[in-house]
């Protein structure tokens, strides 16, 4: 999935909402994003990245075209080549002449079959997310919420990035980066408002309001579990465990003829 694709993808979504689109031309020897959006004087600098299927995606798929059943578990890690991308991005944004209140958003489209997994993958990555077991005493039911910020973050790397879009061809999504100082900002805008009436946005620090999720927001060490453990027992009075994300996907090639 090419990123010229997933330009045109994003200033057709956008276009289509009503905002004016333009596409940002090239500079020599300087880095810039793909697109400019404007809305009743907001402004959005858009960077738009592809991510492809997955090589077990495709093997699925090619073993399905056999006439056999195929099948596959496959664990949600946030791998590294993901951050590339993303810091990748976040350099274009930030290298991009805009005015300070202008909000810089990753664009990242998957539009293929993997896409579910992909987007998990990507969202795992921006946000250090991961599902906990959560029990507070012996007497009490244990209970499962995403924690937000739990591993390693790529949005707490870069503060300048206020959010990614991440979307297929049918539908999408927002990330809130909770480390941008314009996120404030953001959640009055009108992107943010259209993909929040459509429940499309996913915003650490309202789901937290919420009780929704929870959320570590301090600079913690995230290289062993310990650290998280005791911020979140001592914010929230809940011990946790983390739990494995993962997805299982079988494919069966039926002859119609």
């Amino acid at each position: 999935m090419g990123d010229e694709f997933s330009k045109m993808h994003a200033k057709k979504c956008l276009s289509g909402e009503g905002f004016i689109v333009e596409e940002i031309p090239t500079a020599r020897n300087e880095r810039r994003a793909d697109l400019r959006a404007a809305y009743n004087g907001e402004e959005y600098v858009i960077e738009a990245k592809g991510k492809d299927q997955t090589t077990t995606w495709t093997n699925l798929v090619f073993e399905a075209e056999g006439n056999v059943l195929s099948s596959a578990s496959r664990d949600v890690k946030p791998w590294n080549a993901l951050s590339a991308v993303i810091l990748d991005a976040n350099e274009q944004l930030a290298s991009t002449p805009a005015n300070n209140a202008a909000f810089r958003i990753l664009w990242l489209v998957a539009a293929h079959n993997d896409s579910d997994f992909v987007l998990a993958c990507v969202e795992k990555r921006l946000f250090g997310l991961e599902h906990v077991v959560a029990i507070k005493s012996f007497h009490t039911p244990p209970i499962v919420k995403p924690c937000y910020y739990h591993s390693h973050s790529d949005f707490i790397r870069s503060p300048d990035l206020d959010a990614a879009i991440l979307s297929n061809s049918q539908s999408g999504f927002m990330c809130v980066n909770s480390f941008s100082h314009r996120r404030q900002a953001l959640r009055s805008s009108r992107l943010y408002n259209i993909l929040d009436k459509r429940g499309a946005v996913r915003d650490p620090e309202i789901a937290e309001s919420e009780g929704a999720a929870f959320l570590i927001a301090e600079n913690i060490n995230r290289s062993s579990r310990g650290g998280q453990w005791k911020y979140l027992k001592e914010k929230y009075g809940y011990g946790t465990s983390v739990l494995m994300d993962s997805q299982f996907n079988a494919l069966m090639s039926i002859d119609l003829s």
